[in-house]
Parts: C-alpha cells; sequence; structure tokens
C-alpha cells in the first residue's frame, strides 16, 4: 500500500470552508479525527459485491449512502456493499436497501452516477468515515483548474489480493484535446489513465484531492472513473461537483 505525499491545496477553499463547517461540507463527520491517527488512507472506500462476487467500487459520502456508476447498479439484486479496513480483515457487509440513478442517465458517458442506500447507518465506527462532498458552487471554477488528483483503487501489485487499497497521483487531460469523451463537457472529464500506474480503477472508483479545512488536510471527492475507453491512456471521470445538487437533493427526499 503506498500513498503519494502530494497535497493538493484549494487556496480559495481554505478561505470559505475555514467557517461554517455544516454549509460547506455534505457530510461534517467527513473531517478526519484529531484525537488519533488513522491505520487506513481510504476509510471510505467501499466495495460492491454483488451475488458473493466483486462488482464495482464506490466510496461512502455520508453515513447511509454510497456513491458509484451509474452501470454499477444496472443488476440491483443480491448487492452488498463492503466497508472498513481492508488490510485488517476487518471489513463489514450492508445490504443495498434502494438504488438511485440520476434521471439522465442512459449509457455510460451520460450522467453515469449513482447512490446506493444502505439497510443500516454506519456513524460510530471507528474504522469507517465518508469522504469529503463541498457544496459550494462558486468554487466550481477553482475546481475545474486543479491539474492532478489522488486516485484510490486496488492494487495490481504481484501478491497483493484485490481488497488492498492503493492510491496514486493522475493528471487531468487537457480538455481542448481531440477526442470527443475529453473535450469541454460540463458533467464528465478525463485523466490518465489508471492502468499505467499498475492499478485498478473500475467503474465506481472515487478521484479526490486534499484541501485544507482550518488547517487540517482532508480528501475531496471530485470525480467517479467510468470507463477506460478502451486502449486509449486516458480514462473517463463523472464530474462529482457538477452533479452535487442531485446528490444533495437525492439524499434529502431519501
Amino acid at each position: 500500500m503506498m500513498m503519494f505525499a502530494t497535497f493538493l491545496v484549494l487556496f480559495s477553499a481554505v478561505l470559505v470552508l475555514g467557517t461554517q463547517r455544516s454549509a460547506q461540507l455534505l457530510e461534517p463527520g467527513c473531517l478526519p479525527p484529531n484525537d488519533r491517527q488513522e491505520v487506513d488512507p481510504a476509510p471510505w472506500m467501499a466495495y460492491l459485491v454483488r451475488q458473493g462476487a466483486y462488482a464495482c467500487s464506490g466510496s461512502l459520502i455520508t453515513y447511509n449512502f454510497v456513491l458509484t456508476s451509474g452501470h454499477c447498479a444496472d443488476i440491483t439484486k443480491n448487492l452488498y456493499v463492503r466497508l472498513g479496513h481492508y488490510q485488517s480483515n476487518g471489513t463489514e457487509d450492508f445490504l443495498v436497501m434502494s438504488v438511485f440513478r440520476h434521471q439522465r442517465y442512459e449509457t455510460i458517458m451520460s450522467d453515469d452516477i449513482a447512490l446506493l442506500k444502505l439497510d443500516r447507518s454506519l456513524e460510530g465506527r471507528a474504522k469507517i468515515r465518508p469522504i469529503c462532498i463541498l457544496l459550494n458552487p462558486n468554487l466550481r471554477t477553482t475546481i475545474k483548474a486543479i491539474p492532478s488528483f489522488i486516485l484510490t483503487g486496488w492494487s495490481q501489485t504481484k501478491g497483493d489480493t484485490q481488497q488492498t487499497v492503493r492510491q496514486v497521483l493522475v493528471n487531468r487531460v487537457d480538455p481542448g484535446m481531440n477526442e470527443y469523451w475529453c473535450r469541454k463537457q460540463e458533467e464528465r472529464f478525463c485523466c490518465q489513465k489508471p492502468a499505467i500506474f499498475a492499478l485498478t480503477a473500475d467503474p465506481g472508483t472515487p478521484l479526490g484531492g486534499q484541501v485544507l479545512f482550518d488547517k487540517t488536510p482532508m480528501i475531496v471527492q471530485f470525480g467517479i472513473f467510468s470507463s477506460g475507453h478502451g486502449d486509449t491512456s486516458y480514462g473517463i471521470y463523472t464530474d462529482v461537483n457538477y452533479h452535487t445538487p442531485w446528490i444533495v437533493a437525492t439524499i434529502r427526499q431519501n
């Protein structure tokens, strides 16, 4: 397991997030504890299990909801979410009670995003914590200018199991490049393909970056891996910030 010690600090976010915490974050409990050191670098990483087999990745964004790709929810029968500390076998399975896909979702190339509501709350579990989602719409321009992100996925290193979490740094692909899916689109963007770094980025894999909140670094999710798009060197990611209004409305209504 390896984590790049690269901090992606959004200075405009530092100024805004210094006050009114609950108004700036989807789940205020996403902030790391200041009274202990966490063992797991990604306590929000979700492992989706369908009919006993690995299906997709995802991320816990509140104590009741997991965020993933829309096409990961095409088949919902016997769908579970596994969360916890993967390196010590301290995991716990949660049944998916309800699935909410974006109303415009049709294929993996259009609003490929879904929310999974779990059968019980995870609040109070020391080894499980949601990833942060920013709510401030004024940060969109700043977020779109971030050149690099932290991708969390399952290691392909020889001898590792698929439940070994690894994090790597991936660069954003120029939105003006001559590729249809990487051109300027509101609902998605492109970054380097994770396979370059021997990392499995399955659908639903979270893409994030570090932001300072009252001088405390926290991981914020900015994207969801949707597709590797064949033999190309880039991956396509659903833009989480663009879909934040839908995420908030769906959670509040359910």
